[in-house]
């Protein structure tokens, strides 16, 4: 977490942001900056704590309708997300501002694997990340920026985050889109891991209904090491 006066100088916003309503928001830390795109932040809005994302630029409007999009089709199909409170246009920069809920206490699932002490703990995420992937399965639904830091934990509950990257499932080669989908969260899994994948798979299938497949299995497992080996390979490029 960054605190927001240490940070802000390298951006263009001022700690308190005026918005379109007359409120004020205070920027208490940053999350995550893209350059003349987005800003994702932590602050304080109409005296509650909010997560909040501003939208800047000429394609300000593209990227915050598909983020509301995206939200809205998961509301829709009653997987948890975060609650969209309100939108709002920004006073300087000119942009959008998305003000959502706050899941507190809570962790990302790449922070909960990464302190998990045990092979249990994390074959019990990996079984909760899976039944909210089939979730979005089921509603033809599919996350293509899947990682785990776009699922938050509170307890038992898994809420799925980045609605910019929901998207509905075509009918064009939809099985191999799910079955890629699935095999990508598994690659977030250590490779000592990669004995699970059966089992997480036969997860899967129950909860979707689908009968268990050998040759899926086969092809979950395949692209899973090269989904892996793909990104080991662009981290030693970088």
């Amino acid at each position: 977490m960054s605190n927001a006066s240490s940070v802000l100088g390298d951006i263009p916003f001022e700690p308190q942001v005026g918005l379109s309503d007359g409120t004020t928001l205070t920027i208490l830390s940053v999350k995550r900056y893209l350059p003349q795109r987005r800003l994702v932040c932590r602050g304080i809005w109409q005296n509650q704590v909010v997560f909040v994302k501003f939208f800047i630029g000429e394609d300000a409007p593209h990227y915050a309708n598909r983020d509301k999009a995206g939200v809205f089709e998961l509301t829709k199909a009653l997987i948890k997300t975060p609650k969209l409170i309100d939108e709002l246009t920004i006073n300087s920069p000119l942009g959008i501002a998305l003000i959502f809920e706050v899941i507190e206490p809570a962790l990302n699932a790449e922070e909960l694997w990464q302190i998990s002490s045990s092979s249990s703990s994390r074959l019990t995420l990996m079984r909760q990340l899976v039944e909210t992937v089939a979730e979005h399965h089921k509603v033809n639904l599919l996350q293509t920026d899947l990682h785990l830091k776009n699922f938050l934990v509170q307890d038992s509950t898994i809420y799925t985050l980045d609605g910019d990257g929901m998207r509905k499932l075509s009918s064009l080669f939809k099985h191999h889109k799910k079955m890629h989908n699935l095999a990508t969260l598994f690659s977030k899994m250590d490779a000592s891991n990669s004995g699970w994948i059966e089992g997480l798979y036969a997860h899967y299938c129950k909860q979707t209904g689908i009968s268990y497949s050998t040759t899926d299995y086969a092809e979950i497992y395949a692209l899973t090491q090269k989904i892996r080996q793909k990104t080991a390979n662009s981290y030693a490029d970088k």
